[in-house]
């Protein structure tokens, strides 16, 4: 129990950390700032859902230690269907308090 405590509050922050990110062509400081504009950035073939090589391939993942993108997107898919859907991600604005 003692890792989960560990893990959740840093698989946490590199999901939120993916708001911060700029997409390409957005010029000037800044990135996405709500969940549905983040969720478009990680769905790189724009099938409407985030797969687990799209959200662990992401760049705020290469900062981050080693398994940690593929366990945050292991708590975000609520449905364990391999996807997430914009409503999971959604999930990471509930949890730190933001827009969602």
């Amino acid at each position: 129990m003692k890792s989960l405590v560990w893990t959740f509050p840093l698989s946490f922050a590199l999901a939120a950390g993916v708001l911060a990110q700029q997409p390409p062509g957005k010029k000037g400081p800044g990135g996405p700032t709500d969940p549905a504009t983040a969720f478009r950035f990680l769905d790189t073939n724009r099938d409407g859902k985030v797969g687990r090589q799209e959200f662990v391939n992401a760049p705020f993942t290469k900062s981050q230690p080693a398994g940690m993108a593929d366990a945050t997107f292991t708590l975000l898919d609520k449905d364990k269907d391999g996807f997430l859907t914009l409503a999971e991600f959604q999930g990471i604005a509930a949890l730190r308090g933001g827009p969602g």
